[in-house]
């Protein structure tokens, strides 16, 4: 199941939502859970290991334009007392955005923990 979210609901006088049409999404992945194929090759292209079980969030930001296309995706997990940003990607044309950044500061957030 998706959920979606916006910045505030994790750090008090963020903005409200990304610019539009821009639209944030997180999953949740339990470490007993099989990954999605597309989960799953993201990660392992960014030289993460899939076999070794673990929960992360997934986060995902879709561009709902003319045409829908994802323009950022990122892992997080908890990793000792730490939160750790397994992957991450931002499409080119979404670059100026700072979604990078964005997608920190969720993934730190939705964890418990300030950058």
């Amino acid at each position: 199941m998706m959920y979606s979210f916006h910045k505030s609901d994790l750090q008090p006088g963020a903005p409200r939502v990304l610019p539009a049409p821009l639209i944030p999404a997180a999953l949740f992945l339990g470490a007993g859970l099989p990954l999605d194929p597309e989960i799953s090759d993201f990660l392992t292209q960014h030289g993460v290991d899939t076999n070794i079980a673990i929960n992360r969030w997934y986060f995902e930001v879709w561009y709902r334009g003319e045409e829908t296309e994802q323009a950022a995706s990122a892992s997080y997990v908890w990793d000792g007392d730490r939160v750790v940003c397994e992957a991450i990607s931002v499409e080119p044309a979404f670059a100026s955005l700072n979604m990078e950044a964005y997608l920190d500061q969720i993934g730190h957030g939705i964890w418990g923990q300030s950058i």
